[in-house]
């Protein structure tokens, strides 16, 4: 499977992906799955260290498989 099918956005230091972005307008039970799954794909076949899923206004930490997952609003990760 190609992970950039999956990722909305891959971050690339030279050849090396140091972080995957997911972007939805709110993460909802129905979306949660799809979006995390994305990122826990990135995680597995590139070992990305960073891992972000952007939102209109939600801000949590999302724990799965022992990896950690931030959930940001795009003002704060614009601002950032």
């Amino acid at each position: 499977m190609n992970i950039s099918n999956i990722n909305d956005f891959l971050i690339r230091d030279k050849n090396h992906i140091t972080e995957a972005i997911q972007v939805c307008w709110a993460l909802t039970p129905d979306s949660e799955d799809r979006e995390i799954g994305g990122l826990l794909e990135a995680i597995g076949h590139c070992r990305v260290q960073s891992h972000v899923i952007i939102t209109r206004s939600q801000s949590k930490i999302i724990k799965r498989d022992s990896k950690i997952i931030k959930v940001v609003p795009i003002i704060e990760w614009l601002l950032s």
